[in-house]
């Protein structure tokens, strides 16, 4: 008996029974009435403070990050010659990105996170 048929077929089930309940959590959160109710509320209180109409103040913001190390994927050598690439064995800092833009399709100035000393 091979890993593949010894293992696969329980990982298969128990995966399949995991999805099954995270959809069924998800499907209970997300489901017509609920997204309703949350949108009237939104727009209950967009009125209440009275912002309806100033798309300026509606904002997204997204982050990312990014790392240090940078790979291109090339090695410089001499022809018929065998060649090494040395990289670093550690994957580098993050260093993290910030960037926002509002309803009017203006843009905030990037907020840049790097990492502490």
């Amino acid at each position: 008996m091979t890993f593949v048929t010894k293992y696969l077929p329980n990982y298969l089930v128990g995966i399949t029974k995991l999805f099954v309940k995270f959809t069924n959590a998800f499907l209970q959160c997300m489901n017509e009435p609920v997204v309703k109710a949350w949108f009237h509320e939104y727009q209950n209180l967009v009125s209440k403070v009275g912002i309806a109409d100033e798309p300026d103040r509606f904002w997204n913001c997204d982050k990312t990050g990014v790392q240090d190390q940078f790979d291109n994927g090339y090695a410089a050598g001499e022809v018929g010659q065998p060649c090494y690439r040395i990289t670093p064995g550690d994957k580098g800092e993050t260093t993290t990105i910030l960037a926002s833009f509002n309803a009017r399709g203006e843009y905030g100035p990037p907020l840049i996170i790097f990492k502490a000393k």
